[in-house]
């Protein structure tokens, strides 16, 4: 299953309902789509993360995925016990989450200052929903993060705090999608790859 979260101004006005739909197909991705609207913005990705409680399936693992970029990553195959996967890539631009790591575990996540160059690649995978959503709903109970906005990457604290194993795993290739000169330069690469 695949959900996305919007306001219901987007929705309206653009459609993105029937854009999506007509993208998996056209992908030719086998799964179901549904498309969560809110009425505003809400205070950062965790919130909006959160607004698709009780639509997740609770079993399963749950990949959360910031949508403003393409990533390639190594899925955790053959790590057992894994509660959260952070797919991790060097960066000392200080926009993202960076993570802490010892002894092969993620032990804390910062948002946006650099207490190491790993960083987020704004890609993070739960066990299932229930650990995901109660780490949030603790999260969105305290002060926000950083510029009253709540994240993913601190909010991973919380279960880290309660013993979670958080493991990190490769990124093989990350573009940022965020504005234009970014979509040029990921167009161009892709170019380059296709001939």
């Amino acid at each position: 299953m695949i959900l996305a979260i919007t306001t219901d101004h987007l929705e309206r006005d653009f459609g993105l309902s029937g854009l999506c739909r007509d993208w998996i197909g056209r992908l030719g991705i086998p799964a179901d789509f549904e498309l969560i609207t809110v009425p505003k913005i809400p205070p950062g990705p965790a919130a909006s993360v959160f607004a698709a409680r009780g639509v997740v399936p609770a079993t399963g693992e749950v990949i959360c995925v910031n949508v403003d970029q393409y990533c390639q990553f190594e899925l955790p195959a053959g790590r057992v016990g894994w509660d959260v996967f952070l797919p991790l890539y060097v960066n000392t631009s200080g926009k993202s989450s960076y993570a802490q790591i010892t002894d092969c575990r993620v032990i804390n996540v910062v948002e946006k200052k650099l207490v190491s160059c790993y960083a987020s690649a704004g890609v993070y995978g739960f066990r299932n929903a229930d650990l995901l959503f109660a780490a949030i709903e603790t999260t969105l109970s305290g002060p926000p993060h950083r510029n009253e906005e709540y994240y993913l990457g601190p909010t991973i604290n919380v279960l880290i705090g309660r013993g979670a194993l958080v493991i990190p795993c490769s990124v093989m290739a990350k573009f940022d999608l965020g504005n234009v000169p970014d979509i040029d330069r990921f167009c161009n690469v892709v170019g380059r790859w296709n001939t």
